[in-house]
């Protein structure tokens, strides 16, 4: 955003508006600190350390059985291939759309037009590929790992 001729009182305010999006919130940072500073040192009581430690495997399987869950079942779906996702909380499918398809999306790009069908249809977050600029020719969707439990998944489905 540029503003001009704009009091400066009002610009700072606009930065300052903007400038919160950038960052968590002093919680949110004072989370990060802990998981990359965890509490292991000599002086940290042992219930303490035993606590984070179980805390920190249950949130890692948990994370790493959503993202395989989310793989699974982009995999099994038509025209949709899927590396596994291993580290990050998003997976990248790339999907393999015909003429007709991509005829359909009526000068959009066909990832858009996808990705704006699944949330009219389903409620469902993509973000289109084309955002990223992957490579002409070939489309694609991000979409989160960041699922449900499984106990619950199974339930709503």
């Amino acid at each position: 955003m540029y503003v001009h001729n704009f009091n400066p009182d009002v610009t700072a305010q606009l930065v300052k508006i903007k400038s919160i999006n950038l960052c968590s919130n002093s919680i949110g940072q004072l989370m990060v600190d802990l998981m990359c500073n965890p509490p292991l040192g000599k002086d940290v009581q042992e219930s303490t350390r035993i606590s984070f430690q179980t805390e920190y495997k249950a949130l890692f399987e948990s994370l790493k059985k959503r993202a395989g869950l989310v793989t699974n079942f982009l995999r099994g779906m038509k025209n949709i291939t899927c590396n596994e996702v291993e580290g990050a909380m998003y997976a990248f499918p790339q999907i393999k759309f015909s003429k007709k398809a991509i005829e359909a999306a009526n000068g959009q790009a066909p990832d858009l037009f996808y990705c704006l069908e699944v949330l009219k249809n389903t409620g469902i977050a993509l973000v289109p590929g084309s955002g990223f600029k992957q490579r002409p020719g070939t489309h694609h969707f991000r979409i989160t790992t960041l699922i449900l439990p499984e106990q619950e998944l199974q339930s709503k489905l």
